[in-house]
């Protein structure tokens, strides 16, 4: 979902912004998930997925009990970005995110340009992703050896605002006849990890 009403921070003001409204389900049949998804949607793109995410010299982004912000390099199949996204929530559930995002032409060499200027690595999220266009959302059917299979739902279209949005996107999981378990709201990959490490610990549990 392209524009919104939701600011960004002032410092990022004047940047190319899309606001992202999408929620994560953990799937309990990976099979019958993806023949709903192979049925109903179109596959977009299936590749190994692997995001390097970032701490700047400055700050600690899990220095709060509920991480807000998250610097990675993303290496999709044969592309790559580097992205810095801002999250936000409501009675402990995300909601929507700002996001930034550019072309990267070599990841390998953006990371260690980034180690040299004092970025911290923290953690790597590394996952098989197939991407579904299902109309007015995008499915991603993820597989991560460390944390299982999740589906993340993200509307392409306003639906009039990010409640909406969101709702939404939430009616769509409930009639798309995937086979879905617990919603995820209150962390995303990189936090899972961390805290299956015994790194982080997720505010209300996950």
């Amino acid at each position: 979902m392209d524009g919104g009403s939701n600011p960004p921070g002032p410092i990022y003001e004047g940047l190319l912004l899309k606001v992202e409204v999408e929620i994560r389900y953990e799937v309990l049949d990976v099979g019958k998930t993806k023949s709903v998804l192979e049925r109903s949607g179109k596959l977009l793109k299936s590749a190994r997925q692997v995001d390097t995410y970032f701490n700047p010299p400055h700050k600690d982004f899990y220095a709060l009990a509920r991480p807000v912000e998250y610097l990675r390099v993303r290496e999709y199949g044969d592309s790559a970005s580097f992205d810095y996204k801002l999250v936000y929530h409501e009675q402990g559930k995300r909601t929507h995110s700002d996001e930034y995002e550019t072309k990267v032409g070599d990841p390998q060499k953006l990371k260690q340009i980034l180690s040299v200027l004092g970025f911290k690595q923290i953690v790597v999220v590394d996952k098989k992703r197939a991407m579904f266009d299902c109309g007015d959302f995008h499915v991603c059917l993820d597989e991560i050896a460390e944390l299982g299979c999740f589906a993340e739902i993200e509307a392409v279209k306003d639906f009039g605002g990010v409640k909406k949005t969101m709702e939404e996107c939430k009616k769509f999981a409930a009639s798309s006849g995937m086979a879905l378990g617990n919603t995820v709201e209150n962390a995303g990959y990189p936090d899972l990890i961390l805290a299956k490490k015994g790194l982080f610990k997720i505010p209300g549990g996950q």
